[in-house]
């Protein structure tokens, strides 16, 4: 009998059984999909990679290496394999765009396979594949120009001609490369200084008897950003950096012989000539008669001695010992963005959900609290024919904890598909690499997770009946004294209750005289309302990052990092020329090193030593508003996010520690604000006192001439960037410049990275919006469902339909709008926490909600409760007023 009437009960009111299943779905699908979601991409990512046979080294050699350099690298019984590449950048005339960079690459056959994306790969010498995202305006892309002939451009300098076996070669396909796994194409010292993309060819396409790198695998393939896979490199780090510096250095060491041998065959050809000549001036040696042999060895060891006395030490090679490079995967800025953007979604994963299951225990709690209620006199007429609390509360945990199974089912497989599918979607905006994503089904997420959700449900179920169920049956078989009713604090106000009209005075009065609705409402609207604002909190913080980081503390256009040997008169040079001819108007020099914490070197620090005389022109120094004190000797000032992570405050040591596991301590006097890396700020006598030398200064912030107030309406934004990158290219020309950053470039290389995760944020709001309708819906409807008898009364007395639904929902919008507005300061309080749990490497998230996020947010809630009330309108209007002559007995 028992089974008979919980289904009946299911079937008599689906809606709240629906609404329990809807708001557990909802909640084990948004944990569930966005917790699998990195699970998916990285798994995605890394068949990826698997396949190319991504590199785990690249050895970079300003000497380039050999046959016999590579193969001293494969011969490491640690390396698994090893290939030499060529690596040029070259400026190409294509079509009628003239002088764009890229980076050309030779064709490999075991690392870092390209992928073919349309038409075929090279066969011949002057033929190349082209980047495939590749595209300037809507016509000129990679795949309109197959079959079409590209133009080494004569910009090029002479040894990058001489490097190019051909002067045109054919586009005959693109690809996409594992190097560029993102839409980041990187800078260059050459022309603009902006990579366009890249080209791939043969390597009979070069014209060049030597790699300019080496890629390698080492040990056991291991999973993408795994701790096995860190494992491995810091095992193997120090031996990959000195195998490849011997490599190079054995390259040196041939190429110093091979000198010697030639310069050892010009000496000898030429003292040869030397002693012929002089033999030659002393005539015909036959007049000497038998002593004409001895005077001819004579002047061939005179004219000899006097060649090897003027002819000194052999001159310095023209090339100079080789710097050398070892680089691991985390200086390739797609595979580590690729990590940084999915640690995001898992760090909102941890947060949200927890929402999710209390609003959902909160449901269960309303819903199950009501069904009792109701139905006091059938459990007082089970008890009366024997059954036992423990058959009857089981019941009503059935109806409950179905719903729970069901929904989490629903809501763990809907979600793993659902939210990877949309979010990855979002992404393929920024990678290139997969239309489509693994799907993961995480069987131990889904366990724990419906467990947690039926844990909420069922736990909430059992609260609501114990009370009920203690009773014995003849108190149950009674009905409940309804609450009765009392003054509220507003009736105290005389002034003004006497001028609350008499239908408004009776909302007011229904509204504190059921407390227990009153606060339901609260929380369940509150908490949505708090959601929907940490969402459109979240999208504040990330997508104006690039915007906060160069419009109010980098102020400078352009970075200048210049080589070793630049003294202090080259200086002075490059400040006349950068000035006459307007390159710049004010210039800020520095020494730029990269520290580590010291004991841990996985979140670097840039420290900056730099006259802080003038820096105000170049970087704003300032916390929350408030102007940051220069340095002084033995201070430095530290940013807020370097600050957290290690825990850091004013007043405390800050230890830094250099490659070479050189230390340094400083006193932390300021913190202050940045978002993009990590910097430190010392002066020059606090530098020159912890390392013992004075700052090499070589780096310098430029500021770009500005246009004169009269011209900067003429002025367009593209206009000064096009300015900006000609400026970049001829101030990359000057003696001792080796690279120049334009600060507008990495702006929108940032801001375009932080697009892909508003993805996220979309989810996360319609999410919320899904939850705010739920709960708006399940309340309503329960308080339409215990009021039947006393909306059927109100139409017997002649109220009309808007009038009874005025009657009733007025105080929803009271509660709506209560619930609203201190949800406003919960999301906020959330927001925070949400944004601190977010951590990602050289980018530090702001705690900023923008105005119009507050004003979206509260409507939203009106907008989802006005939808709720024109759907129950229809079911207020069905009410029957002969429910008013029903008695309660």
């Amino acid at each position: 009998m028992l089974k008979k009437s919980i289904f009946r009960e299911i079937k008599r009111t689906f809606g709240r059984y629906f609404a329990i299943l809807a708001i557990v779905a909802l909640g084990v699908g948004f944990f569930s999909g966005l917790k699998v979601s990195q699970e998916a991409m990285l798994s995605t990512g890394d068949d990826y990679l698997s396949n190319v046979s991504f590199y785990d080294y690249q050895g970079i050699s300003t000497l380039g290496f050999d046959e016999e350099s590579l193969a001293e690298i494969k011969s490491q019984d640690y390396v698994k394999e090893a290939e030499g590449s060529i690596t040029l950048d070259v400026l190409y005339d294509i079509n009628d765009n003239k002088a764009l960079v890229f980076k050309t690459i030779s064709i490999p056959e075991k690392i870092n396979l390209p992928v073919i994306s349309a038409g075929r790969m090279p066969e011949k010498a002057n033929e190349c594949v082209i980047d495939d995202v590749w595209q300037i305006g809507e016509s000129l892309n990679g795949e309109s120009l197959i079959g079409k002939k590209i133009s080494i451009s004569e910009e090029n300098d002479e040894d990058t001609l001489d490097l190019m076996a051909k002067r045109e070669y054919t586009v005959v396909g693109t690809i996409s490369s594992p190097l560029y796994m993102n839409y980041e194409r990187g800078t260059t010292s050459v022309g603009s200084g902006t990579v366009s993309g890249f080209i791939y060819m043969r390597d009979d396409g070069f014209d060049c008897d030597y790699y300019t790198s080496i890629y390698t695998l080492v040990g056991d393939y291991e999973k993408i950003y795994s701790h096995e896979y860190k494992d491995k490199i810091n095992e193997t780090e120090k031996k990959m950096e000195q195998d490849f510096k011997s490599a190079a250095q054995s390259r040196y060491d041939k190429l110093y012989d091979e000198y010697v041998e030639e310069y050892n065959k010009e000496v000898s050809d030429k003292r040869k000539e030397v002693i012929q000549e002089a033999i030659d001036s002393a005539g015909d040696l036959s007049q000497y008669g038998p002593m004409a042999d001895k005077v001819r060895e004579e002047i061939e060891k005179e004219a000899g001695e006097t060649f090897d006395k003027e002819l000194g030490a052999m001159p310095d090679p023209p090339f100079d010992k080789p710097r050398v490079y070892s680089l691991d995967r985390d200086t390739n800025v797609g595979y580590v963005c690729f990590e940084n953007d999915t640690g995001i979604i898992n760090s909102i994963a941890k947060v949200f959900p927890i929402f999710f299951f209390l609003v959902a225990a909160l449901v269960c709690i309303t819903t199950m609290t009501r069904m009792v209620d109701e139905q006091r006199t059938q459990i007082g007429v089970l008890k009366a024919l024997g059954y036992n609390t423990l058959s009857i509360i089981s019941t009503y945990l059935f109806y409950s904890g179905s719903a729970s199974i069901i929904g989490g089912l629903i809501g763990f497989f809907g979600g793993s598909f659902l939210f990877p599918y949309v979010i990855w979607n979002a992404y393929t905006m920024m990678y290139d690499f997969s239309d489509s994503v693994n799907f993961v089904l995480n069987a131990k997420l889904g366990i724990i997770t419906i467990l947690v959700a039926i844990a909420c449900t069922m736990g909430s179920t059992l609260f609501s009946c114990l009370a009920d169920t203690k009773e014995v049956p003849a108190e149950l078989i009674r009905p409940k004294s309804p609450n009765p009713g009392k003054r509220i604090l507003l009736e105290r106000i005389g002034f003004i209750w006497e001028r609350i009209s008499f239908l408004y005075k009776v909302s007011l009065r229904n509204i504190f005289r059921y407390k227990k609705r009153f606060l339901m409402m609260i929380v369940g609207i509150s908490g949505c309302t708090a959601l929907l604002l940490t969402g459109f909190g979240i999208m504040d913080s990330i997508s104006h990052v690039a915007d906060l980081q160069y419009s109010e503390i980098s102020l400078y256009d352009y970075t200048v990092v210049f080589d070793d040997e630049f003294t202090d008169s080259d200086r002075q040079d490059f400040i006349k020329e950068v000035k006459d001819e307007s390159y710049g108007s004010d210039i800020l020099f520095c020494e730029q090193i990269t520290m580590d914490y010291y004991g841990n070197a996985s979140n670097p620090m840039r420290l900056i030593a730099a006259d802080y005389d003038d820096i105000d022109k170049f970087i704003d120094l300032h916390y929350r508003g408030v102007k940051v004190n220069p340095p002084k000797d033995g201070e430095i000032i530290i940013c807020e996010s370097f600050a957290r992570r290690h825990n850091l405050e004013i007043g405390d040591t800050c230890t830094l520690q250099d490659d070479d596991l050189n230390t340094a301590a400083f006193t932390v006097s300021a913190i202050c604000e940045n978002y993009i890396y990590n910097y430190g700020y010392v002066n020059p006598e606090t530098f020159e006192k912890e390392f013992g030398r004075k700052p090499k200064y070589n780096t310098a912030f430029v500021i770009y001439d500005e246009p004169s107030d009269g011209e900067k309406e003429l002025v367009s934004a593209e206009k000064r960037e096009d300015d900006l990158n000609q400026t970049a290219a001829k101030v990359r020309e000057i003696d001792g410049v080796t690279s120049v950053a334009l600060a507008d470039e990495f702006k929108h290389r940032i801001a375009n990275m932080m697009k892909s995760l508003n993805s996220i944020v979309y989810v996360v709001v319609a999410a919320a919006g899904a939850l705010a309708f739920i709960v708006i819906y399940n309340l309503t409807n329960i308080n339409i469902t215990e009021r039947i008898r006393e909306i059927a009364t109100i139409k017997v007395l002649g109220f009309y339909p808007n009038e009874t639904s005025a009657y009733v929902f007025r105080e929803n919008v009271f509660l709506t709008g209560i619930s609203a507005l201190i949800g406003l300061l919960l999301g906020k309080l959330l927001h925070a926490f949400v944004i601190n749990e977010i951590k990602v490497d050289m980018i530090f998230f702001p705690i900023r909600i923008l105005p119009i996020s507050y004003f979206l947010s509260f409507i939203l809630t009106f907008v989802f409760a006005g939808i709720v009330m024109f759907a129950l309108y229809f079911k207020l209007k069905g009410i029957s007023m002969a429910e008013s002559l029903k008695s309660v007995e």
